[in-house]
């Protein structure tokens, strides 16, 4: 007698299949204005990507990397740089005004 081999899917509370590890799909929500979300959907549809493609494309797309790692250090440090630029002008200003009155008094 020849045995039967089923293999069954089954779920302990009803409703959809399993998946297995490798085809599980998480889902993500982000909030868009009008003009952001008509920008993406055009970006979308001139690579002809559906949406998810799309935004998989953009994210994980290793050659789409920022060009600092850490946007935060890089804005941190462009804004102490410009702190400092503002000192030399204020040197400057100081060295300009004293010249003046040198030139005033004789």
């Amino acid at each position: 007698m020849k045995r039967k081999t089923t293999i069954e899917f089954s779920t302990p509370r009803g409703g959809r299949k399993k998946l297995p590890n490798h085809l599980k799909r998480k889902r993500f929500a982000i909030y868009l204005n009008e003009e952001e979300e008509e920008l993406v959907l055009a970006r979308q549809r001139e690579i002809q990507y559906n949406f998810s493609g799309y935004i998989r494309y953009v994210l994980l797309d290793e050659t789409r990397k920022p060009a600092h790692p850490n946007p935060v250090a890089f804005l941190n440090s462009v804004s102490e740089l410009a702190k400092q630029v503002n000192k030399v002008g204020i040197n400057i200003n100081q060295i300009a005004k004293y010249v003046n009155q040198l030139i005033l008094n004789d």
